[in-house]
């Protein structure tokens, strides 16, 4: 049953390290406006981030609090890689 290629989209070490690679070649040969601007943009996605964790964090209902003081802190510590991720995913 099925019979074609099966595809996927995790690609292997050696093609990940190839693109890391490339990516890092690409940022050496761009210019100092492009660089300005994509840690511009790296800053802003950090500033989401935390503004999400923050937001999130700082305005959890009574209902979750009794579960006890560190509830809050554990979710700002799950939210805050989300900034990370925006960047990782940006290409900043």
């Amino acid at each position: 049953m099925g019979g074609g290629k099966a595809a996927s989209l995790v690609i292997g070490p050696k093609e990940g390290y190839a693109a890391i690679v490339d990516k890092g070649e690409s940022l050496c040969n761009a210019s100092l406006i492009q660089i300005f601007a994509l840690s511009t943009m790296a800053g802003c996605f950090i500033g989401f981030g935390a503004l999400l964790s923050l937001t999130i964090s700082g305005n959890i209902d009574g209902a979750i609090k009794c579960l006890g003081p560190g509830v809050g802190t554990w979710l700002f510590a799950a939210l805050f890689p989300v900034n990370l991720l925006f960047i990782l995913l940006s290409g900043c």
